[in-house]
């Protein structure tokens, strides 16, 4: 159920297979990734399919709501950031979010660093999508707070976000 906050294992195998689903995708290309030719393109109505812009866009928020799962677990002990091999999984885990995140394009509807525009109420079948830059700044701080190291390669994700 919704409510209930999994263990470690059950959050790796979740990403596992959210990151096996990233991984399948091609990767983004620098004109892509450019926000100055993504907005040339689109004003040209010639958006490149081949990008999988909503497959990265779900696999964001599938990413994002199980970081949420994991705020949950973590607050209700079920997760413990220290000791061994949970904080080896877990920077893991945190890392392979971030990486999602840094390779998806912002919600549309919004700019660069804003936050995605909420869906009306009655629009309950679809969801709202989260900002790859502010999910990556909440990650950081997840690592802070449960005193994990933060890499080279955090950095990057947040800054490519």
């Amino acid at each position: 159920d919704g409510n209930a906050t999994p263990p470690l294992y059950r959050c790796v195998e979740a990403m596992d297979d959210i990151f096996h689903q990233h991984s399948n995708l091609p990767p983004p290309s620098r004109e892509w990734l450019h926000e100055y030719m993504r907005s040339r393109r689109r004003q040209h109505g010639n958006i490149d399919k081949g990008l999988y812009e909503e497959q990265r866009l779900e696999l964001c928020n599938d990413a994002a709501n199980l970081i949420s799962c994991i705020k949950h677990s973590i607050a209700e002990g079920k997760i413990r950031g220290l000791g061994g091999k949970d904080a080896y999984l877990l920077s893991e885990l945190l890392g392979r979010a971030m990486l999602i995140f840094s390779e998806t394009p912002p919600p549309r509807g919004t700019h660069s660093r804003g936050r995605a525009q909420q869906p009306s109420p009655i629009d309950h079948d679809k969801t709202a999508s989260v900002s790859p830059y502010e999910a990556c700044l909440g990650v950081m701080d997840m690592l802070r707070s449960l005193n994990l190291d933060i890499l080279s390669s955090h950095y990057a994700c947040t800054i490519r976000a």
